[in-house]
């Protein structure tokens, strides 16, 4: 999987040429289908060609655009690694893909702007999260989605205990054992005790030694995060839990873990037991801001106007952007005399509005929801509370 943050995002909208190529597509991880997404990859170049031609760019430049693009059917080495997504981005001089784990729909769209929406699940905290599954033995840290997890590897991130401290022949300065329970609620409930030579089940030095292993890792995992918000949850026995939440320095570590030993589960099972945790989370978020929504547009601080959402969004006044996570609203947008003309579909150069609205408020710190329509206020493809009320509702405009 490849990263994408923030930056990421704020260097693709940053990015205006005068001719801007995004495509997205659904990717398989592995079998038959893999073949068969390289020879998608071909018919969306195909299809983009055509879109800057009727744009009026020259055959020789459509085909430069789409060259990087059309090259990766035979490009083996990218195709070994995929993900459940991938979104590819090409302009003058410029050109990026990202496998990421999301299901993309298959989308090609050609203008003077990257369309970044299907990217945004990926940054916002409506369904991405973290995992680190940890143990003595093993340390996997993923990313995930609704959808799936996949492993992220860091050079920084110790991958063991005894990689962590740098011990040799770790396992033999301690003796390890299992403990079984037998008090009422705890039948078969197994967990890791230590003996060292202090006696105790889990004396003093044995504490010190995890909470540096934790430390360490935390530390890893802080040059990663930078400024990110979305949720962490932890993998690893019992015992392990209150260790490295007294060391974790993250302010988004989930206070249930997924307990047990994960050292061999696969990353399906372990997205399955995590997601568990995580989906109601999310919900609760999305509740709590729809609720804010309401008590803000009772005090003129919201909105579910379109072109008042929008032009508020970009200059930096949306707080919350609730949009439809299926709907697309094409369009264009004139910035010099804040107006918008809407269409019935995409044509080569318009833009999905809803994804200008998401984008501009993700580049200024705010938060999306993607939510089904049913969840909307008023049922509308858009809506927003705003950081202060519009006075007036100064970045309403009327739509041709």
């Amino acid at each position: 999987m490849d990263l994408f943050t923030r930056e990421s995002l704020r260097q693709l909208i940053e990015s205006r040429f005068e001719t801007n190529v995004s495509i997205y597509m659904p990717t398989h991880r592995g079998g038959r289908e893999v073949r068969e997404d390289g020879v998608r990859v071909r018919n969306l170049a195909d299809r983009a060609e055509e879109d800057l031609k009727a744009l009026g760019v020259k055959p020789a430049v459509a085909r430069g655009l789409v060259g990087p693009i059309r090259e990766l059917q035979t490009d083996s080495e990218f195709w070994r690694y995929q993900s459940d997504g991938l979104a590819m981005f090409s302009a003058p001089g410029f050109f990026k893909t990202y496998r990421l784990p999301v299901q993309f729909r298959e989308l090609c769209l050609v203008n003077n702007r990257f369309h970044v929406k299907p990217l945004l699940p990926i940054l916002q905290n409506d369904g991405r999260f973290y995992l680190l599954a940890a143990s003595q033995n093993r340390v996997r840290f993923f990313e995930g989605s609704h959808y799936s997890v996949m492993e992220l590897h860091s050079a920084s991130l110790p991958r063991s205990l005894a990689e962590a401290l740098d011990i040799d022949e770790y396992q033999q300065s301690m003796q390890h054992h299992s403990h079984s329970y037998p008090t009422a609620g705890m039948k078969g409930r197994q967990e890791g005790m230590f003996h060292g030579h202090g006696g105790s089940d889990m004396d003093i030095r044995k504490k010190d030694e995890l909470q540096q292993y934790f430390h360490r890792v935390d530390a890893a995992l802080k040059t990663f995060f930078g400024g990110e918000r979305a949720p962490l949850v932890f993998a690893g026995v019992d015992y392990l839990f209150p260790l490295f939440r007294k060391t974790c320095s993250y302010k988004h570590l989930v206070d249930e873990p997924v307990a047990g030993n994960h050292d061999e589960l696969p990353a399906e099972q372990l997205h399955q037991k995590a997601w568990k945790l995580i989906e109601p989370l999310f919900r609760r978020q999305a509740d709590a801001a729809l609720e804010e929504y309401g008590n803000r547009q009772a005090a003129g601080a919201a909105s579910d106007d379109l072109e008042e959402v929008l032009f508020a969004a970009r200059d930096g006044a949306v707080d919350t952007l609730f949009i439809d996570e299926k709907d697309d609203v094409w369009g264009t947008v004139d910035e010099a005399h804040r107006t918008v003309q809407r269409l019935e579909q995409s044509q080569p150069g318009s833009e999905d509005l809803l994804d200008d609205a998401a984008a501009h408020t993700m580049l200024n710190s705010g938060t999306v929801h993607s939510l089904p329509r049913e969840r909307l206020p008023n049922g509308k493809p858009i809506a927003a509370s705003f950081r202060y009320p519009l006075k007036g509702g100064e970045s309403r405009r009327k739509t041709r």
